[in-house]
């Protein structure tokens, strides 16, 4: 897509300085305030959106998801939320798409606000952004009354933008009985009538069948996966990896099972990756396939970390842990190529609406969830029923089912990297509970992370490997 004319556009050295000089000369009072100090408020939060026919800029609470398809078919446009990289304020953004000040006279872009934002915003102050620095300890917020808020827009187009979360009601509850089943409300027809699951494919099959063999065999492991050279070469590469910091050649694949890896970790990497090459998705997007295997790569090596360490886990197998790791979410992927249309909307309003529960976008847009998909794909392909449960349960911290263990697991690794700006967790707070259970301290979270950290660059060669 072309982008608009940018003439209109102020461009600025000091863009916050420049914000509240047209507040005063508006004659509006204000008072700045910092980051810290509104943590937990709800704030004006804006999303700047693009097409061929220019910019629009949407006003809305910080409690509130934005929805995007609601606003493209209302309007009659083909948005899309401009990417950092092509921002037409320069100096105003620090980190991330989002919040621009919700200023339209001054930004010189048209502008329509929530129908909805004043039931949403706390009686007689109104708090918004003056650069895009998220919650930060600098007095980059700005507080006036909600009369002065009014008066800034009082040209300002209203229309229905946003879905309130305590609208959205996952009313089906999924149970694993045998085959996997569950009710669907809003998609039970389409998804019973129409979706093809993908068939698992032939080498994972064989992995399966290994690794369920009393007595597996090494040798028989190596030939199953040079059957596949795509496989065995994503292998070899992965032993190379500086991560595994192997000082020798690597030369086949039982170079990387007997020196590096190991029969039960190759087993495992061999499946994730052989069932993640079935599928295709596009490679942009908070969901989109290069953030799948990161956030999958990270996850697994951050679950495997946390089972050497956890003193309730030593019963645990690190290899299927990094199993669980690599496929827990790949029910994002199974959306991605189901619904390709939707998929490009669920990406739109998770990139509109970042602190959004990715599970209440996802009922609202297709009625199913990734995990409800997940699961459901992980059954009819027979994979291990901790495997079903992970994929169901992985944003489940109440579930306290057979396989609630390798859950908590993933589930911790999860909300490590959400601290990290990772994945689709809503929080990273990490209850203290859940290391009880584990039987972790703090110290071992912040041990676990740090040597985590050391290791980035060469978790994410092992990604490049395989989003080639």
């Amino acid at each position: 897509m072309s982008l608009p004319n940018l003439n209109n556009i102020v461009k600025t050295p000091n863009f916050i300085e420049h914000a509240l000089d047209f507040l005063d000369k508006q004659n509006i009072s204000y008072e700045l305030v910092s980051g810290h100090d509104i943590e937990g408020q709800v704030f004006v939060r804006t999303v700047l959106f693009m097409d061929s026919r220019g910019y629009l800029l949407t006003i809305l609470a910080s409690s509130s998801i934005l929805d995007f398809a609601k606003l493209c078919n209302n309007l009659s446009r083909k948005l899309e939320v401009v990417p950092l990289a092509y921002s037409p304020i320069p100096n105003c953004f620090a980190k991330e798409v989002g919040s621009y000040p919700p200023l339209p006279e001054l930004l010189g872009i048209p502008c329509i606000i929530d129908e909805d934002i004043y039931q949403n915003l706390p009686d007689g102050k109104v708090i918004f952004p003056l650069a895009n620095n998220g919650i930060s300890v600098g007095e980059n917020f700005a507080s006036l009354s909600l009369e002065s808020f009014k008066k800034l827009h009082k040209y300002t187009w209203e229309g229905d933008l946003s879905i309130a979360p305590t609208t959205i009601q996952r009313k089906y509850t999924p149970e694993i009985s045998g085959k996997f089943k569950f009710t669907i409300r809003r998609m039970q027809a389409r998804i019973e009538e129409t979706l093809e699951l993908p068939a698992l494919p032939e080498t994972a099959n064989k992995l399966l069948k290994l690794r369920s063999c009393e007595k597996s065999d090494l040798n028989e492991l190596a030939r199953i996966v040079e059957q596949d050279p795509s496989l065995a070469a994503q292998l070899i590469s992965w032993a190379c990896s500086p991560f595994y910091a192997y000082p020798g050649n690597i030369k086949s694949v039982n170079d990387a099972i007997i020196n590096v890896l190991g029969f039960d970790l190759v087993l495992n990497i061999a499946l994730g990756i052989s069932v993640g090459q079935i599928i295709k998705v596009p490679h942009g997007g908070p969901l989109g396939l290069a953030n799948y295997w990161r956030h999958a790569i990270y996850c697994a090596a951050l679950s495997e970390k946390i089972i050497a360490k956890a003193k309730t886990a030593e019963k645990l197998n690190r290899g299927f842990a990094y199993l669980a790791g690599l496929l827990h979410n790949f029910g994002h992927l199974l959306l991605g190529q189901t619904f390709p249309p939707q998929f490009f909307l669920l990406n739109q309003s998770l990139l509109a609406s970042p602190e959004a529960n990715v599970l209440d976008v996802e009922y609202h847009l297709f009625g199913v969830t990734h995990a409800d998909l997940g699961a459901w794909l992980m059954d009819s392909w027979d994979m291990p029923q901790e495997l079903v449960a992970i994929s169901l349960h992985h944003h489940d911290l109440a579930y306290k089912g057979e396989h609630s263990d390798y859950v908590k697991v993933v589930k911790l690794a999860n909300l490590i990297l959400k601290d990290m700006g990772i994945g689709d967790e809503v929080t990273s707070e990490v209850p203290a509970k859940l290391l009880d259970d584990l039987g972790l301290t703090s110290a071992d979270i912040t041990h676990i992370t740090n040597e985590f950290n050391q290791h980035l660059a060469e978790l994410d060669e092992i990604t490049a490997v395989l989003t080639r």
